[in-house]
């Protein structure tokens, strides 16, 4: 069962989380103050399909494995989250629920905020503020990217039916 931990022990890594890399210490400092470090054992859900997104996470150490519940209701991988990723950007800026599920694939700490105390951090420290926000529009474009990236592959990679057809049919002629 998830359990808040003490971030202190953790603030090499801490370091190293994509959407804190740009801010200075008093800055990182601040924003500690307003999120919580949480511990979740290996196959313990983070968050769950359909879950309302009033948190925004980033993995501090361990990993955690993205997927889906598809219209068969069949679980399908997605990608997985390393120490220094974030996820839920999407969700905590829009009110739609969560779309995928994201469970640890081992022992992960995690640090969340709530979407209320960040844009009160943002409020209260623009500078620091903007620099988070930053980050977060860089993280969903770097997603975005990579989704265009493999909808490309994909489209590339589709079997050309006519050509199919062509080499089934001579295929059977040659029976």
């Amino acid at each position: 069962m998830a359990e808040t931990v003490d971030i202190s022990i953790y603030l090499e890594q801490v370091r190293e989380v994509e959407i804190l890399y740009h801010l200075k210490e008093d800055e990182l400092n601040r924003f500690l103050t307003v999120s919580e470090a949480v511990l979740y054992s290996k196959g313990e859900k983070i968050v769950a399909q359909g879950d309302s997104g009033n948190f925004l996470y980033a993995i501090v150490t361990g990993k955690a494995d993205v997927s889906f519940r598809d219209l068969n209701d069949d679980e399908m991988f997605v990608s997985s989250y390393d120490a220094g990723d974030m996820f839920g950007e999407a969700a905590f800026f829009t009110a739609e629920t969560r779309t995928a599920s994201v469970t640890c694939a081992d022992d992960t700490v995690a640090l969340r905020i709530h979407k209320g105390d960040l844009l009160q951090f943002i409020k209260d420290n623009p500078r620091s503020g903007n620099k988070v926000l930053m980050m977060i529009i860089l993280s969903l474009l770097k997603k975005l990217k990579q989704t265009n990236q493999e909808l490309a592959y994909e489209k590339q990679s589709e079997i050309d039916f006519n050509y199919a057809d062509t080499l089934i049919q001579d295929f059977l002629n040659d029976i």
